[in-house]
């Protein structure tokens, strides 16, 4: 009898169902190396954290916290003042999920910190967008806010 003519019959006679199993146990051991990486983010140790996130989206990239590490491997970076890797980090959320708060939300962090590296001009384009594009007022909200705040520094730098 084959292998999975076997596995077949076990499962009909009651067997737990393995393919469910091996997914828990999958998704259980992305948990655990996600929970290694918050503890080195809380423990400051911030390239050690990237560096686990990195082995997580290599291993397992379709695990189910995959957002949370994106978001976490923002954080991470943020810290270390790599504002080009925070914000392909906070890119990968937004494009994976372009319609959903959590999505809005990391393309105005994304924003935020193309200001911090200096280049206004993103920065306005993607608050700019998020106003006309957003499904969520409270976004949009913050997105005019960061808007006016670059127009107000724009007017005071245009008159120094």
């Amino acid at each position: 009898m084959a292998l999975s003519s076997q596995i077949s019959v076990y499962a009909a006679d009651g067997f737990p169902d393995i393919p469910k199993i091996y997914q828990s146990k999958i998704d259980e051991q992305g948990n655990l190396l996600i929970r290694k990486a918050e503890n080195f983010f809380q423990d400051r140790l911030y390239e050690n954290c990237i560096e686990e996130l990195k082995t997580f989206a290599l291993i397992y990239p379709f695990h189910p916290r995959l957002k949370d590490s994106w978001k976490l491997l923002s954080r991470a970076h943020q810290k270390q003042r790599d504002f080009d890797q925070a914000i392909h980090s906070e890119m990968a959320i937004y494009l994976e999920f372009p319609t959903h708060q959590e999505g809005y939300e990391a393309f105005l962090e994304a924003g935020r910190t193309h200001l911090k590296l200096g280049n206004w001009d993103m920065a306005e384009r993607i608050f700019t967008e998020i106003m006309n594009q957003s499904y969520f007022p409270e976004i949009a909200r913050e997105a005019e806010l960061e808007l006016k705040q670059i127009r107000v520094l724009h007017k005071i730098k245009s008159e120094s």
